[in-house]
């Protein structure tokens, strides 16, 4: 296994080089034109989808919107390996498969596809949630995460449903934290386009 340019982080963060967040958002394209292509030929011409993700403002790729996150759960991988929960050899090969694209990059896509026109892009931020079932923020928040890398980190990591417990209950608390310090809001798009 090669060494990571990314050290210490499994996402982009204000510490990594140019070549990582190059990396992602080449991933990004290759797999945001497969996704419009094979959309493409289960709609009819004029037939309409509407896509929902998460993004950012602007080019920099590190935002207190999405990437801060990362970087919460990067902390939390990194007690548990202090606490002997995993392996530190894991968190080192280990990298959040996610990508926050920005408004000009999701229209440069669309464009170069070309199956779609984009009717609509519309952008907001995330308000919070989790106070209506009795639980913190940091807790939505982490329940959404864990829903979304439970398996990958599984996986990855070999690690049962206790370690996993522990190491969402920590990243809530990250996020509560952070959140009692600065209001973090995810940004959000919503995508009208039409098929071609």
């Amino acid at each position: 296994m090669g060494e990571s340019i990314n050290k210490g982080n499994i996402y982009i963060s204000e510490s990594s080089p140019s070549a990582v967040s190059k990396a992602y958002f080449k991933q990004f394209q290759e797999d945001f034109t497969l996704f419009l292509r094979s959309r493409s030929e289960e709609l009819v011409v004029g037939g309409r989808m509407v896509l929902i993700l998460l993004g950012r403002i602007g080019p920099d790729h590190v935002d207190r919107g999405n990437s801060f996150f990362w970087e919460l759960l990067s902390r939390s991988l990194a007690i548990l390996v202090s606490q002997g929960e995993i392996e530190k050899e894991k968190l080192v090969a280990y990298h959040a498969h996610f990508y926050a694209p920005s408004k000009e990059e999701i229209e440069g896509e669309v464009g170069r596809e070309d199956s779609f026109k984009l009717d609509q892009l519309d952008m907001f931020q995330v308000e919070r949630q989790g106070h209506d079932r009795g639980e913190s923020y940091g807790s939505a928040v982490a329940r959404t995460v864990r829903a979304i890398q439970e398996s990958t980190i599984i996986h990855h990591f070999g690690i049962g449903e206790g370690v996993l417990d522990n190491l969402f209950e920590i990243y809530g608390r990250l996020v509560d934290e952070e959140m009692a310090k600065e209001e973090i809001k995810p940004l959000t798009f919503v995508l009208l386009l039409r098929k071609l």
